[in-house]
């Protein structure tokens, strides 16, 4: 099991690592208010340095004792169920700070952009009283934090397809006037490429490993929604003038992921030949989770200048300063801005959306656990059912919503203004 725990935790740990010495400079005051756009840097380090604590307790495998007394017996403190107990306290957090900046307000603001090693030790000592709590608690949460996990893979789509659009519109406007392929536009034209032969790995191995009648038709599908979703995003400009070729290689790398990790997951014995034991499933369970935390890791990056931009700001409305008009801050914070006396502000979405990652962590870093906490280290966790629903469904709506976000602006440009013109 160290090879499926020690890639992710690689992943997770070096980000959390530089993302942490920037941290650690806007923290060393009292309250520590930081811009905005930064608060959701040091929030996203705090889930990664946190759910890389889960992945060291998940591989520990053994109880932790102090001067031969058991504090915490290796069922509670190790496996998955100590990734439980870390989700847990992260989720109920970010809940709670979702609703205390539900409105705007100074308070919330002050909450969310400050008091950074005030969380910190919060989470901490959460994360440590969580050990006298029974493993049934946590079983229940789990199945929570599965079907929760729907919503979070659904906002992922959403910030990963935002995230193709930015990176292929920022790489663009470096280039500037120059319309050949030997700048930005060929490195953009070269990542695509790379993305699209990973994702043609994938449906090979799938095609190959799931050679069921019905894997087979998921996979095809796949492709050929893939594809078609590059070709109307890619040759169509008149109808889609605001497609991109490296959208479409995002898109397909998560959905093709999604669908080989869903037939991996499948109950189906005549579709799954991966056996309930082994070798062979601790492969899959690696290759998995590694993938997983890579695609996690980059989506709370792409949301952070996203999270930024969706803050709700209250300021006053006309001559009475006692009416609140409620609008999206577009404009970064400038950083002499957070020293001074910090606005009325709501920031009930990036927290929401730490909650949903937060749960979602909970299957990631167990890979989809079904398992109870005597389970033998080589067994495959994540064969079930629900899990294999919640992978295709969220496989099915990223490329739905992806040809959604193509041919919507067209066939509703007559009622709604999407700022994209088109030739007639």
């Amino acid at each position: 099991m160290g090879a499926a725990i020690s890639a992710p935790l690689s992943c997770l740990g070096s980000c959390a690592g530089t993302m942490a010495g920037a941290a650690c400079c806007a923290a060393m005051t009292c309250r520590g208010v930081v811009p905005s756009s930064f608060a959701m840097t040091l929030n996203v380090t705090l889930v990664l340095l946190f759910a890389s604590l889960a992945l060291v307790l998940h591989g520990g495998g053994g109880a932790i004792s102090i001067a031969g007394y058991e504090l915490c017996p290796a069922s509670r403190c190790s496996g998955a169920f100590a990734v439980y107990r870390v989700s847990a306290v992260l989720a109920a957090f970010y809940t709670l700070m979702a609703l205390l900046t539900a409105a705007p307000s100074r308070a919330g603001a002050t909450a969310h952009r400050g008091f950074w090693i005030a969380k910190a030790v919060v989470l901490l000592v959460l994360v440590v009283s969580t050990a006298w709590v029974d493993n049934d608690v946590f079983a229940v949460y789990r199945e929570v934090a599965r079907f929760a996990s729907l919503p979070f893979l659904l906002v992922q789509i959403v910030i990963l397809i935002g995230f193709g659009y930015d990176w292929n519109g920022s790489w663009c406007e470096l280039d500037g006037d120059n319309d050949g392929i030997c700048g930005w536009k060929g490195a953009l034209l070269l990542c695509s490429l790379l993305l699209y032969a990973g994702s043609a790995a994938l449906w090979v191995v799938s095609y190959q490993l799931f050679s069921c009648g019905g894997a087979a038709a998921l996979t095809s599908a796949v492709v050929v929604l893939s594809l078609a979703a590059t070709f109307v995003g890619t040759c169509c400009r008149s109808v889609v003038p605001h497609g991109t070729i490296v959208t479409s290689a995002v898109v397909t790398i998560f959905a093709s992921f999604h669908i080989f990790s869903a037939l991996g997951s499948s109950p189906d014995a005549s579709c799954n030949p991966l056996p309930a034991s082994g070798a062979e499933p601790l492969a899959f369970t690696a290759a998995n989770m590694t993938a997983g935390c890579v695609l996690l890791t980059l989506t709370l990056l792409a949301a952070q200048p996203q999270a930024a931009e969706g803050a709700v700001v209250g300021v006053a409305s006309g001559d009475d300063p006692s009416r609140v008009t409620v609008h999206t801050r577009l404009e970064e914070e400038e950083a002499a801005a957070a020293a001074a006396e910090v606005e009325p502000e709501g920031y009930w979405r990036p927290n929401l959306t730490l909650a949903l990652v937060s749960l979602y962590l909970a299957m990631l870093l167990t890979s989809w656990s079904t398992l109870g906490p005597d389970a033998a280290a080589d067994t495959h966790p994540g064969i079930g059912a629900q899990n294999y629903g919640i992978k295709l469904t969220a496989t099915f709506a990223c490329l739905l919503l992806y040809l959604w976000t193509l041919v919507a602006p067209y066939a509703l440009r007559d009622s709604r203004d999407f700022g994209i013109e088109f030739d007639d």
